[in-house]
């Protein structure tokens, strides 16, 4: 239990395994954020307000509008399983007081389309695992998809809608 708290609160970066600078600049580019939810309250559904006394985080991205998150198929978040990926305009349990950044973690040039792609391909292409693959891996990969690519990539164009 130890080493899966350590891995789910521990795991903190700004996505571009570098600094935000190094990213596109904020003059060319669009802020992407980082934001959490608390996973006890993400996995219960709605029932009345509590406060936990572990808080663990479920992790997303928000992009130009659009939120972008990655679980397990029925909430699980241990283990292996399949994943699924969730876009929309808010985030996939907004009674859940998710917390956007309000410091952009870096910038991206890419179009919304692209991403959603991106997003769609590691859906197709990853399994979730609540150790090695989890909600925070996914931002991470999306937001060093954003800090470093100037043109949409190949396997995100395959799954691309526009």
């Amino acid at each position: 239990m130890f080493w899966i708290l350590a891995v789910l609160l521990v795991d903190q970066s700004n996505g571009c395994n570098r600094s935000s600078e190094e990213c596109f600049g904020s003059s060319r580019g669009y802020g992407f954020y980082f934001g959490t939810t608390n996973l006890d309250c993400f996995n219960r559904g709605k029932r009345s307000p509590s406060i936990s006394t572990i808080r663990l985080t479920h992790r997303y991205l928000y992009y130009r509008g659009f939120f972008y998150e990655w679980m397990g198929v029925g909430g699980k978040t241990t283990g292996s399983t399949k994943g699924i990926t969730s876009i929309g305009t808010s985030a996939r349990r907004s009674h859940c007081n998710s917390e956007t950044d309000n410091t952009a973690a870096g910038y991206g040039v890419l179009s919304t389309e692209c991403i959603k792609g991106c997003a769609r391909f590691f859906q197709v292409a990853y399994d979730f695992n609540g150790l090695s693959n989890n909600c925070h891996h996914f931002a991470n990969w999306l937001a060093d998809i954003l800090c470093t690519r100037s043109t949409c990539p190949f396997n995100c164009q395959i799954y691309y809608s526009g």
